[in-house]
């Protein structure tokens, strides 16, 4: 079974990734995003760091927004 190669991580993303992150978790989205985004360069590894510092249902809600499957 063949992987599917880890999408680059790039600024746009993380942009846009913190500025939906902030709807959840207010202006600390953006040291968690910055923090996460220093950890890797793939986006699917970059968003599951940031989720994981919210809830369950925020985090489901957040990568679907975000187009990321569920874990």
């Amino acid at each position: 079974r063949t992987q599917a190669a880890p999408r680059p991580l790039d600024a746009a993303f993380v942009d846009a990734a913190t500025a939906r992150l902030a709807v959840y978790l207010g202006p600390i989205a953006k040291v968690l995003a910055r923090k996460a985004a220093q950890r890797t360069t793939s986006v699917d590894e970059f968003l599951r760091l940031v989720a994981d510092n919210l809830g369950t249902q925020e985090r489901a809600a957040y990568l679907r927004e975000m187009g990321a499957g569920e874990p």
